[in-house]
């Protein structure tokens, strides 16, 4: 859901920078709960190149 709200910012022109710092930050969160599915099509959409 965050995910699908993130992904709108990012298209209604938000920088780069912006996006991809709060994807960095869903990412970690998903990671915390143990959600890596999520976090990996978090890394998918938004090209960022970390690891889980």
């Amino acid at each position: 859901m965050l995910g699908k709200t993130l992904e709108k910012k990012q298209a209604s022109g938000l920088p780069e920078n912006e996006t991809s710092g709060l994807a960095r930050r869903l990412k970690k969160m998903l990671v915390d709960l143990n959600e890596y599915d999520e976090a990996r099509a978090i890394l998918r959409t938004f090209h960022l190149k970390e690891a889980l």
